[in-house]
This record gives structure tokens, C-alpha cells and sequence, in this order.
């Protein structure tokens, strides 16, 4: 998708902008500085394009204490750096200040697309102080009004005249679906990827974190495409030192995030940690399909003793990612690797799933003839109507009178009912209940 970084000194505007250009207020906007800390990703469309557009947190010059805005400036270079086109804001009302040079010194370094903008021109006598920024050496600064959305039109024509000469072949955007390797440093992700692929794609190393950079590669399984994707170790952020292994594990949960399908890749040789889980959790959170990866089983010795184990800490500690099928691999000697690719294409197909609609809800009447929701405050659950939500798999809907008499065993029972019929392995279900009221 067509990127754009909002990136300037606090209190410049950027939130109000980006509120006004995905349309809904999902910035913080005050007047105190550093209202925003992490980036924010809102869609914009424009003339029928699409446009992701990415807000920013304030950059300011740093104290070496200063740990919150070390965050800050460091999840503003993330966004620098995904972003084709940046959005250079500076305030038309307070007039060039000492930091929108340092903020213009860290962006001519980047080699990016960047565009200056006056904000906070609300007042066309104000139009003459515009002329104060040439000297930052970004060429003309167009002046605005973010809040009263005064002079827009001369953003929209700056996005239009670059996207317009740098527009990709659309058959160059087309990922297929995106399979993410994710787990904790050195379970062998890259070495996965290598020997998935058949080529030394990443460097490989014992040492943890030789990737940083997310990876992609694109690939075809039964005639289907996907593009694969190997992430950096994911670690705690605050345990990490080196300023790049910070941006390469925020980078790694965004691939999660963006993933259509998750390998979680976790260490044959070695007990779950409690970063394993966290990783695990983080898939559930963003209610990704997952495959369960236990890498380097070449080097286990009792396999029938350690499945058994493993197993037993999986389903004890891993309870939440029970719907993911398990496959145990040698990315090393590539066993069972052929497996895991019939893994991958099975899910891929399990995501175009769609129930009929009345089978669905003949499924569900059955279950509640065979064990009735349980009584709460003398009321009973009754379901009126099921559905599944047309853009998403797993996602289905329920009418029902009352959605705070649903008790957490009864969605088991009923999200289980659903998961055995219609063959959901490795998909999570997500099920929304909505009363009368």
C-alpha cells in the first residue's frame, strides 16, 4: 500500500492531521508535546487509491535519560523508514525553530521523498511566514490549516504528483497471503526460510539475532502464491541494548500483525520460556492462524519421550493456541519440512472456508438441544440467529437476548461445536454475541 510518515517537532500538528486525513479522531490532540509515543496507522482513500497513513510521535534532541523519548524518535525512524513519502510539519504560528533544522538533518539523511508543510495557517495574513522555511532545503513550503482544513488541496496534489510517477505494476503488489515466521532468537527461522526456499536468502549464524530486518520472499504451493517472511528474534524490547535490535523486534510484531498466517517456530531442544509465551500470546491477540513449528528435532535424542513431554507443557502452557496443528522439523536436515508446506497450503485453504448459512444455524440448534445454556439470575441464553462475518474466517456473529448471559464455558462449547464441524484447524474463532438492546 501507498505510505505516508507525518513527521515534524511536537506540537506542530501532526495528530490533527492525520485525524483529518483517515477521517475519525484516532490520534491524541492536545496542546501538550509528546501526546503521541508510538506510531498510528490509519487508511486514507482518495480518489478511489488507498493510502496507509502513519502518525508520529514528536523528535526532539535527545538527554541520554531521557528513556521515553528515546522511544519516541526511535518508533518515528520505524516509520521513516516503511514510509515512501514523508510529511515534513512545521508550525506557521511559532516560525522556524532550532529543532525543525535537527529534524531536518535526520530526514535529508533518510534519501526519502519528503514534502514541507506549514502548519497552523489558519490566517491568510499569516501566508509570509512560510518564507522562513527555505532555508531547511526541502524546496517551496505549502502552508495550511490542519485544523480548519484550510489549503488541503495542495497536500492532496503533492501525493497525487508523486504516487502518479512511482506507481507499481499491480501484479508487483500482489503478496499472495503472507506467511510470518515468528519465535524467539536462534530457533532457526532463517534457517527455515533457507531451506524452504532452497537458496542462503538471510545469513545464518548461532549467534542470536543475526536477522534484523524483516525478510520477504515469494514462493508458490499449489498453484497458490505467498510470500515468506522471516522476522528478527523476538525479545523484550527493555532487555535490549543495541538501538537496531529495538526497531527489529517492534518491526517483528507488526509483521505479526499483518500476517495472514503465523509459523511459530519454537526450539525442539530447549522448555518453554516465558518470552515463548508472550510471542504466543501476541498471536492470539491479533487473532492470527498459526502453525505450531518445533524446529531442530534432529538434535533430540528419545523423540518418543520428548513429544510426549513437550506435548504435555504445550497443552498445559499453550492452552490458548490448542486449535494450532503441531509439526515437528529439521530446518537443518529438512525433515518433515515437505509436511510443513502441506501445513501451510491446508490453513491457507481452511481461510477461504465460508459456512451455509442454514446448516450453520442447524448446527447451532442442535447443540442447544443436546446441553441448554446454563441459567444466570434466573434467565437463560437463547440464540435467535447465527451468521459468519463475510470478511473473515473465523469471525461469526450471534442475536441473541441477552449477550451478558453467555458464561464462559457455554462459548466454549458452542465455538468448539462450530470448530469440529467445519474443520477450522489452526484458525482462531472469534464469537460475538449481540443482545435486543
Amino acid at each position: 500500500m501507498r505510505s505516508i510518515a507525518i513527521v515534524g517537532r511536537p506540537n506542530v500538528g501532526k495528530s490533527t492531521l492525520f485525524n483529518r486525513l483517515v477521517g475519525v479522531r484516532q490520534s491524541i490532540t492536545t496542546d501538550t508535546a509528546g501526546t503521541t509515543r508510538d506510531r498510528i496507522y490509519g487508511d486514507m482513500e482518495w480518489e478511489n487509491k488507498y493510502y496507509e497513513i502513519i502518525d508520529t510521535g514528536g523528535l526532539e534532541l535527545l538527554n541520554k535519560d531521557d528513556h521515553i523519548q528515546k522511544q519516541i524518535n526511535m518508533q518515528a525512524e520505524i516509520a521513516v523508514d516503511e514510509a515512501e513519502v514523508i510529511f515534513f510539519l512545521v508550525d506557521g504560528r511559532e516560525g522556524l525553530m532550532p529543532l525543525d533544522e535537527h529534524v531536518a538533518d535526520f530526514l535529508r539523511k533518510t534519501g526519502k521523498q519528503v514534502y514541507l508543510f506549514v502548519n497552523k495557517v489558519d490566517d491568510y495574513d499569516l501566508r509570509d511566514c512560510i518564507y522562513d522555511f527555505y532555508t531547511l532545503g526541502f524546496g517551496e513550503p505549502i502552508w495550511f490549516s490542519s485544523l480548519h482544513g484550510v489549503n488541503m488541496d495542495k497536500l492532496f496534489d503533492k501525493v497525487q504528483e508523486y504516487f502518479s510517477q512511482h506507481e507499481l505494476p499491480e501484479e508487483l503488489d500482489d503478496e499472495g497471503t503472507k506467511v510470518a515466521i515468528v519465535g524467539q532468537p536462534n530457533v532457526g527461522k532463517s534457517t527455515l526460510l533457507n531451506k524452504f526456499l532452497k537458496t542462503d536468502r538471510v545469513m545464518v549464524d548461532s549467534v542470536a539475532g543475526t536477522t534484523r530486518d524483516p525478510i520477504k520472499e515469494p514462493f508458490e504451493l499449489g498453484g497458490k502464491k505467498f510470500t515468506l517472511i522471516d522476522t528478527a528474534g523476538i525479545r523484550r524490547v527493555n532487555k535490549l541494548k543495541e538501538h537496531v535490535d529495538k526497531i527489529a523486534v517492534i518491526y517483528s510484531d507488526k509483521v505479526i500483525e499483518r500476517a495472514d498466517l503465523v509459523l511459530y517456530v519454537l526450539d525442539a531442544s530447549r522448555p518453554l520460556s516465558t518470552q515463548d509465551k508472550r510471542i504466543a500470546g501476541k498471536i492470539l491477540e491479533e487473532q492470527k492462524p498459526c502453525i505450531v513449528v518445533i524446529n531442530k528435532w534432529d538434535t533430540v535424542v528419545d523423540k518418543e519421550e520428548t513429544v510426549e513431554k513437550l506435548e504435555t507443557q504445550y497443552e498445559e502452557e499453550l492452552y490458548f493456541l490448542k486449535f494450532c496443528p503441531h509439526v515437528y522439523i529439521s530446518a537443518l536436515t529438512g525433515t518433515k519440512v515437505p509436511k510443513l508446506q502441506d501445513a501451510i497450503l491446508d490453513l491457507s485453504n481452511a481461510l477461504d472456508i465460508r459456512t451455509n448459512t442454514n446448516h450453520l444455524n442447524k448446527l447451532i440448534q442442535e447443540a442447544v438441544l443436546i446441553h441448554k445454556p446454563p441459567m444466570f439470575k434466573g434467565k437463560q441464553l437463547k440464540i435467535y440467529y447465527v451468521s459468519q462475518l463475510k470478511s473473515k474466517s473465523g469471525i461469526f456473529i450471534f442475536q441473541v437476548n441477552d449477550s451478558n448471559l453467555i458464561h464462559f464455558s457455554y462459548y466454549r462449547y458452542l465455538e468448539n461445536t462450530i470448530r469440529d464441524m467445519y474443520k477450522f484447524e489452526g484458525i482462531p474463532l472469534k464469537l460475538i454475541f449481540k443482545g435486543k438492546k
